[in-house]
């Protein structure tokens, strides 16, 4: 009879990381449940509500839980998210550049049906460096958050709840500073024309990517940046 603990893991599609953090998971030989989202917004598949088990990670999924999909895991649903405690919501990582903070981090901290609002287990921060821009700064931080995950998960598997019991004990971490939406990230990425040199060096170091570039808003039109200007 296999008694390894029960698990729904959220992830997320086209992320190495999340797909790292599912294969560690299987060499835990825990009992896993997948769902990788693909897009925020999306439903939950109907099957999440009839699941029960033991715990939830989420590690970069999009989904946004219920209560009841979240009271299903028996000793709780942990996620690993990719900012500090001081930072909350969407475009965290942007809002960070943008206010030139002098780091950043990871924090995992219990789920609640409020976003970005339950106990935190800990929080992990690191410098950002001057040269860091979207690009650099996420990549650095996707290797915290599945450090931690390595970390605590690994500490559950060999501990069960009283590893998190531990964690939240020893904890004085909590969480403050504004909830982003993400129409202040849309805004934040569109820059006017008449911006100042400094104000519009700001916003490209906290928004400009290949994907998602920063745009340059002239004449009711919205005009993509091809590139981030070179320091």
């Amino acid at each position: 009879m296999n008694d390894a603990p029960r698990v729904l893991y959220f992830g997320r599609a086209g992320c190495p990381r999340s797909d790292a953090a599912l294969a560690y998971l299987d060499a835990l030989r825990l009992r896993t449940q997948v769902v990788i989202s693909q897009a925020a917004g999306a439903a939950l598949p109907a099957w999440v509500y009839d699941w029960r088990g033991d715990w939830i990670f989420c590690f970069r999924s999009y989904y946004i839980l219920p209560q009841p999909v979240i009271d299903a895991a028996a000793h709780g649903a942990i996620n690993f998210h990719p900012a500090p405690s001081n930072f909350r919501g969407r475009g965290c990582l942007n809002f960070a550049l943008y206010e030139d903070a002098p780091e950043y981090g990871v924090t995992t901290h219990m789920i609640e049906a409020k976003v970005d609002s339950g106990a935190i287990l800990r929080c992990d921060r690191f410098p950002i460096l001057p040269g860091d821009g979207v690009d650099s700064l996420l990549q650095r931080t996707h290797h915290h958050l599945l450090s931690a995950f390595y970390d605590i998960v690994g500490g559950i598997a060999r501990r069960g709840r009283a590893h998190v019991d531990a964690l939240l004990q020893g904890c004085d971490e909590t969480w403050s500073g504004p909830l982003y939406k993400l129409s202040q990230l849309n805004a934040l990425q569109v820059l006017d024309a008449g911006a100042s040199a400094e104000e519009m060096a700001r916003v490209i170091r906290a928004t400009h990517t290949a994907a998602f570039p920063t745009q340059l808003a002239l004449h009711g039109q919205r005009f993509d940046l091809n590139r981030r200007p070179r320091p």
